[in-house]
Parts: structure tokens; sequence; C-alpha cells
């Protein structure tokens, strides 16, 4: 190291000079720092010193990632509705759920399925950020919500796997999860709620279609009159039960 005389101006600059630069890790740098004036020195002296970053280099790597959102139909061959006698419809352009008079104090249960190959085969149960199923009620008949609930449950959501024909059997096919209420109101509309976990849970174990079951808490009242739902199902027109996947892919 070495000592120059100075004059303040040329301290200043060097000071801002420093002050303004950005280090880059493993790069010297140099530094002043500088003595005030004395009587045996009318000059500031500063002391110019060469110093290393130590810290060592890093590697930082990531991926840009893409947001999109796929909406898909359910499978009019694949969804239907199963009652308790053992009939089964795929071809109507309603799912019932409730019990009726068709059979006095028949119940019945609904399905929906929805294909997932039409979903990157790359994309992850990781990388899916919500998955929402809509399907619009259109028809209540008598008390459904009233007189098939069990207390705060009402027309509710299981997490089934009945694969690619809907059979009789399906009426009391295993449930995977329960997914709780999806309506619990006579209203008419539109409803939705998130099927996130499920779908999470089909992509992981690498299933191509996601399906669920529809059914009221309680079966029947008994009282030998309908107290049933009606929910367009994808053989309608319009207003067909729906699935909105959002994810992320690389």
């Amino acid at each position: 190291m070495c000592f120059l005389r100075c004059s303040q101006a040329r301290e200043q600059a060097i000071r801002q000079q420093l002050a303004g630069r950005s280090l880059r890790q493993g790069e010297d740098h140099e530094t002043t720092e500088c003595c005030p004036a004395t009587d045996h020195c009318p000059e500031p002296r500063c002391l110019w010193r060469r110093r290393h970053n130590t810290l060592p280099p890093t590697t930082n790597a990531f991926k840009t990632y893409r947001q999109l959102t796929t909406t898909i139909n359910s499978t009019a061959a694949l969804d239907g509705r199963v009652r308790s006698d053992g009939n089964v419809n795929t071809t109507d352009s309603n799912i019932y759920v409730g019990d009726s008079t068709d059979v006095p104090n028949a119940v019945y249960r609904s399905f929906l399925s929805f294909d997932l190959s039409s979903l990157l085969a790359a994309l992850t149960s990781s990388n899916v950020l919500s998955a929402t199923l809509t399907a619009r009620q259109r028809l209540v008949l008598g008390t459904p919500y009233s007189s098939l609930n069990v207390g705060s449950s009402y027309l509710l959501v299981d997490h089934v796997i009945y694969g690619a024909v809907l059979s009789a059997s399906d009426f009391d096919a295993p449930v995977l999860s329960a997914q709780g209420n999806f309506i619990t109101t006579a209203t008419i509309g539109n409803y939705s709620k998130s099927m996130l976990s499920a779908v999470k849970a089909d992509l992981s174990a690498n299933r191509t279609r996601t399906q669920y079951r529809l059914r009221f808490a309680r079966q029947t009242n008994g009282d030998g009159s309908a107290d049933l739902v009606h929910i367009y199902a994808s053989d309608n027109a319009t207003d067909k039960p729906r699935l909105e996947i959002t994810y992320l892919i690389p």
C-alpha cells in the first residue's frame, strides 16, 4: 500500500466513484481511507488498499412457466344416472339426484366423467393450480334440500372410479375421497366446486379420467313423493357439466 496526497475534491470524487460501483462476486476492488489535514500535512493523506471479495461464485438455475387453463366437458357416453333398482341411463339430457315416484322411493345417484388425456402428457400434479367442477341445476321437485339432508350435508360429491362403462353396481362404488357439499339450495343456476385434490390424485396415479358421483346425504325420506334434482348432462346442447383446470407448463 502507498500514501498519496490529494485534495478534498479528489477525495470526494474517489468516494463517489467507489460508492456507485457494483462489485461482482470474486472481483477485487479498491477503497480509500483519508486522514484529516494536520499542521504537518496541509492536505488530507489518502490510504489506498486493494481488497479481495472472498464470496464464492454461485450458479442459480431457474425455469420460466406459462399458465394455461383448459376446460373439459363431461364425457356424454359416461355421464348419467343410476337408480337403486339397477336402472342405468347415459343418454338423457338430464341427470337426477334424490328419490323418485318412478319406482316409489327409489333412489337416484348421478355420475360425471372427465377425460384427462387432452392435458399435456408432461403435466404433473404439482403444477396444477386449480380444478373447478361446474354444473347447472335446472329443476327441483319436492323438497330434497330439506328432506334428504343430514344436518349440514346436502347434495354431495364423491370422488370415485367407475371406468369406461357406467353400470348398476356403480351406485355403491367405493369412495376415493369425499369432496363435501356441491349444492345446498333449491335455487336454479350454475354451481361450482373445487376438485383440486381429486384431480391431483388422479394425475399422480396416471389415471386418464377423473370421475365423480352426486348423491344426497340421505337416500330417501320414504314418503312416496319425488324429492329430486335435475342437472343438465353432457348430452344437453348447452350448460354441459365442465371441469376447468389451470396449470403451469415450462
